[in-house]
Parts: C-alpha cells; structure tokens; sequence
C-alpha cells in the first residue's frame, strides 16, 4: 500500500509538494479550489446529482468498457478517477471489480464510504490531486473512470498522459458526463433554468450569490482568460472548481490533442442529452448542440486497433 493510501492524510501539502514541478501554479489553483469547494458543498453536491444523475448511462458505459477488456483470468482492477461519492466505484465493485477510489475531498470519499458500508463493500481509497497520484504510483489499472471529472481539471489532456502511463497493456479510460461548448446563445437560454434546478436543491449556493450568478447566465457561462492570474475567493471558488463547465469543451480539438499527445487511441466519441427537463432538452434539439460527450479510450502502446466512432 501506498503513503497515503486508505487513509486522508494531508492532501493539500501533498499535491503540491509532489507536482510543483509538473503542474504549473494555474493547475494546482484549480485543484486548491475544488478541495475548497467540497468541503462546504459536499452534502449538497450530493443530494443534487442523485436528482439529475443518469446512473443507467454510467452502467452501460462500464459495461461496454468491461466486454472491451474481455476475461482477463481475475478480477479486472479499476480506477475510479477524481471519484467522489463513488457512484461509479460502486458499480464497478457490483460489476466484478477491485477498486481504487481517488478524490481530492475527504469529505466526498466519506460519502463512499458510508455507501460502501451499506452495501456490504470494501472501501480502498486515497485521498489526493489525480494528477499528483498518476505521477506517483507503482499500480496498473485495467480501467480507469473519470465520472463528471474532466472539467474539474484545468489541463485534462495531461491527466489522461498521466493516466494512460498506468494502463495496463490494453487498459481502457472511460470519461463520462463531460460538457460540450455550446453557442452562446443556448447557454444563455439553458442557464437559468440550470440554476432554477439547483437553488431547489441547494437554496443557499445560490440565493447568498446573486451578482455571479446573475453575471453568470447573462455571459452563457464562466470562462478564465489565460491571462488572467486565478485568485479563489468565496464568491467564485465553485465557478474555478468547475473549471470548463461554464463554457464547456470543445470536444473534437481536445480529442485531437488527446490522440496527439497521450498515447491513446480513441475507440467511441459520443454524444449524449441526459436527464434534463423538458424544456432543456426542446433547446438543446433545436439548436442541434449535444449536451454532453462521453470517450471510450485503449491504451494505443498495445492496442491491436481502433474501431473508432465518429461523433
């Protein structure tokens, strides 16, 4: 076992101590606002996305993941990637798997906790930075999860280098529920009622904010200049630690960098709605952007060939 892991530990001393070299200091503000953030918000956090979760979606990715990597002659080992609650650690342990939580909230990795203690499941977990963790351990994984994950970090494509360096020899990385960047004028009409749902859910996140989230909906998404040092404040902590929510990915030019610098071969690239209302979804048809895309990606230094899906 790893320092540090199946225990918390002092995650914020250890990030930066182990990645100041890697990580540039605008990486490692975003992390800082996501460890932040969690620890006020986790219980909301929660309670919100079990009422707009598609845990269905979830399951049938990691099952099409799972037939991917075939019988291996044991358990396949699985990495549940800046994880937080553990919805999908948890469907990977039903599903037949040894599995790894890493989050960078101890607060979120107590809610697996407590999860995992209800359904009669171990939890081996490990508090720290993704990419600090990638830079740092001796394991393999034959499959590796980032849930809702891709946008909390200010430079994905250099996880998923890191990732796909402890991939087993055709080890798979699945992302999942990662926003594309719509035009702005679909943002500006989604917005509103993206934040109606949550001061439902989370009262206080929102109506003690007016001015940002006001400024918020009528910009159709927060976006950070690279020229701009980041400063975390209380106003704004959740908005960094949502780092490409706001504005969300241009999906094809990071898949491209991806498959440019990270020795990984793209198997699926897909788009995908989600659980949303009535009127969300009549806009996103409407203006012909998706919502969401998802990857399905193999470890290109053994892959015997792609069979990629074009989006």
């Amino acid at each position: 076992m790893e320092p540090g892991e199946g225990h918390m530990g002092n995650v914020g001393l250890e990030y930066v101590v182990a990645a100041k070299e890697l990580f540039s200091e605008r990486y490692l503000t975003v992390a800082e606002a996501n460890r932040r953030n969690y620890a006020n918000v986790a219980r909301h956090y929660v309670k919100y996305m079990a009422k707009i979760d598609s845990p269905e979606l979830l399951a049938e990715d990691l099952r099409r993941a799972l037939g991917r990597l075939g019988n291996l002659g044991r358990k396949p080992v699985a990495l549940d990637a800046c994880g937080g609650s553990g919805d999908a650690a948890l469907m990977l342990q039903q599903l037949g798997c040894d599995v790894l939580l890493v989050d960078i909230s101890p607060e979120m990795i107590g809610f697996y906790k407590e999860a995992c203690a209800t359904a009669g499941f171990g939890a081996e977990t490990q508090c720290s930075e993704i990419g600090s963790f990638f830079t740092r351990t001796q394991r393999r994984f034959d499959l590796i999860v980032f849930r809702s994950a891709l946008h909390h970090l200010e430079d994905p494509v250099l996880v998923l280098q890191l990732a796909q360096k402890t991939l087993s020899p055709n080890g798979l990385i699945v992302t999942i529920f990662d926003p594309v960047k719509r035009p702005r004028w679909v943002n500006m009409a989604v917005k509103p009622l993206l934040w109606i749902r949550r001061a439902m859910s989370s009262p206080k996140l929102i109506l003690t904010r007016p001015i940002p989230v006001l400024r918020n909906m009528i910009r159709g998404g927060q976006k950070y200049k690279d020229r701009r040092k980041l400063e975390i404040t209380d106003a704004n902590v959740g908005m960094i630690a949502e780092f490409h929510a706001g504005r969300g990915f241009d999906d094809k030019a990071l898949v491209e960098r991806i498959t440019s610098t990270a020795n990984l071969s793209v198997l699926h690239h897909d788009y995908y709605t989600g659980r949303c209302g009535m009127l969300e979804k009549m806009i996103y048809k409407v203006s012909g952007s998706p919502r969401h895309f998802k990857l399905l990606l193999q470890n290109a230094e053994s892959a015997g060939g792609s069979d990629q899906t074009s989006p």
